[in-house]
């Protein structure tokens, strides 16, 4: 009754109910070319308006199964069929050229934005200190290293010079 009152919010909301609760296949099948027809027009209006469009890619493709095998046996159907084509590779390619034009903008703007906001001052400098904290740090581990293996080298020195006056003795 919507389809045919020309109310596309109406026809929406039914089709997504009938998404939500999974009855679209059965709503949707069983058509003959007089009772398709209209859905498929109302499809082909709904496809490239961006708040109808999730729901209509959605039946479409449901559509699509349903009636795959007919394509060939009404005139009026495959013109339709034909449109929808049209239509939905008219966009793929419109989506295609916003995606890189996207892409553009994006870097465009990223490089405005490294321009217009730099690193803060107090980041900068809290990096330094950072920087000159771990620096004193790692002096400091390698120094205590360091002296471990002079501790540990001196230590040998007297084993050595110990067993030297052993040797002697004996």
């Amino acid at each position: 009754v919507a389809i045919k009152a020309k109310d596309p919010l109406t026809v929406h909301s039914v089709l997504e109910d009938l998404w939500r609760r999974d009855g679209l296949e059965i709503a949707l099948g069983g058509r003959d070319s007089r009772r398709l027809s209209p859905m498929l027009e109302y499809l082909i209006y709904a496809l490239p308006h961006p708040h109808l469009s999730q729901t209509a890619l959605h039946v479409t493709a449901i559509v699509i199964d349903l009636y795959k095998s007919i394509v060939g046996l009404s005139d009026d159907i495959d013109y339709l069929f034909k449109t929808m084509n049209e239509l939905v590779n008219n966009m793929v390619m419109k989506y295609k050229i916003l995606l890189k034009l996207q892409g553009s903008l994006d870097m465009i703007l990223s490089a405005q934005d490294i321009v217009a906001n730099p690193v803060p001052q107090k980041m900068l400098n809290l990096a330094e200190k950072i920087n000159k904290m771990m620096e004193k740090t790692r002096f400091k581990f390698e120094s205590q290293a360091n002296d471990e293996e002079d501790d540990d080298m001196k230590e040998k020195e007297i084993d050595s010079n110990n067993d030297k006056q052993t040797n002697d003795k004996q």
